[in-house]
């Protein structure tokens, strides 16, 4: 379990960071082109999809919902690369193609949420961040692209900050499972001991 742990945990880390440099880059940079906004998106959506693809994978027979993991990378790849294909997006389409990722993003978050209880509260946080930027983009897809970028960027730093809070808080769990597995090992040690 431990070493499930560490591995889901950098896993966790490297899809919070790539978010929080996409985020900082919507945020500063509000003025970019569509064509460039829509690169970073489609950009962000693969690497988030490979790493949910790759942690599935690695960690299946530890991770019970790896399925829910492996679903959620496809179509994250999916729609990133989608959104890559086809840099000449009208700024509508592009903002449907974020709402959709943000949309399943938060379904499974709180799918995550409603049958599992470790991270339940970070899980349920997330899904509902998730929905409502959705529908946010979904009731106004014509805003402007610097409020868009803005909304964009503050998603994607709420999104990046919770999954390194998932990082963390996992790595001390791994921290802990280490701690106490030597415990009971150094027990049974010294009762072999006293036994002898």
């Amino acid at each position: 379990m431990a070493e499930m742990r560490t591995n889901i945990n950098w896993l966790l880390g490297v899809n919070g960071i790539v978010a929080i440099i996409f985020g900082l880059a919507a945020l500063f940079f509000p003025g970019i082109a569509l064509v460039s906004l829509v690169f970073f998106f489609g950009l962000f959506a693969v690497i988030s999809g490979i790493v949910h693809l790759f942690g599935s994978l690695r960690n299946r027979a530890y991770y019970p919902q790896w399925g829910t993991r492996l679903f959620e990378g496809i179509l994250s790849i999916a729609i990133g690369l989608a959104v890559m294909s086809f840099p000449g997006l009208t700024v509508g389409l592009f903002l449907v193609a974020v709402a959709l990722w943000a949309l399943v993003t938060g379904i499974f978050a709180l799918v995550n949420a409603s049958r599992f209880s470790e991270h339940r509260g970070l899980n349920i946080f997330s899904g509902i961040v998730s929905l409502i930027f959705a529908g946010l983009i979904f009731t106004n897809p014509f805003a402007g692209i610097v409020a868009t970028s803005w909304l964009i960027g503050i998603y994607a730093l709420i999104l990046g900050v919770t999954l390194i809070s998932v990082a963390a808080t996992t790595a001390e769990l791994s921290e802990y499972d280490m701690r106490e597995r030597e415990k009971r090992e150094g027990n049974k040690i010294e009762i072999h001991k006293k036994a002898a």
